[in-house]
């Protein structure tokens, strides 16, 4: 089965989790990714984080509204659609049927962000769970400098210390803008392509 994406850098998601650093009393590993589309970004954070990580229970979370919305996806762009319709959910969720750690959340990232701003509830072996700090999240969704700006001032703050942000279509956006929010909440950028940025939270921030 080959699940679909349409970016770039897939390696550098992989390289993300790679690049993790685990705090003690750290029992779970969080991730998340805004813009799932056809599942390529989610896939290949769900596989790195089972290879690197098979020792912790793991919950990864993916946001996407579907339902062929018309929205603006650029700063010059006007809003349009751009098939992200529910024949791709249906084809998704039968992709993605092997993984029981998957959590697919029918949302925009603006109701994400609303809905869960306390944490993610999970459920396992008879214990319910809240998660609200993220050992990786993928920022796939729009890509206009206000929605980054906004996603970023919600999730910063929730990533872990030793926790990654990676940003898709970084240079479609004014990213100078995200780059100064991130020192804020301190964390530095390991790498970046043509597609992907990668930042990592470097210690504990007084912005929560």
């Amino acid at each position: 089965m080959t699940i679909l994406g349409d970016s770039g850098d897939y390696d550098l998601l992989t390289y993300g989790v790679g690049q993790i650093k685990k705090q003690e009393g750290d029992t779970y590993n969080f991730s998340l990714e805004v813009g799932v589309r056809e599942g390529a970004g989610s896939a290949t954070i769900m596989e790195a984080f089972l290879n690197t990580f098979k020792d912790k229970t793991y919950h990864h979370v993916g946001v996407d509204p579907y339902g062929n919305l018309s929205y603006q996806h650029y700063d010059k762009s006007g809003a349009y659609q751009c098939d992200y319709t529910d024949e791709m959910y249906i084809r998704l969720l039968k992709n993605f049927s092997t993984y029981p750690n998957f959590h697919l959340v029918k949302l925009t990232d603006q109701e994400y962000m609303k809905r869960y701003a306390d944490g993610f509830p999970v459920f396992n072996n008879g214990q319910g769970l809240i998660l609200n700090q993220y050992d990786l999240i993928h920022l796939d969704g729009p890509h206009t400098t206000r929605d980054v700006i906004l996603e970023t001032a919600f999730f910063a703050p929730k990533v872990k210390v030793g926790g990654i942000l990676v940003y898709d279509d970084w240079n479609t956006f004014e990213f100078h803008i995200i780059d100064q929010i991130l020192k804020v909440f301190n964390f530095k950028q390991l790498t970046s392509g043509e597609h992907k940025i990668v930042y990592q939270c470097q210690s504990p921030n007084t912005q929560k």
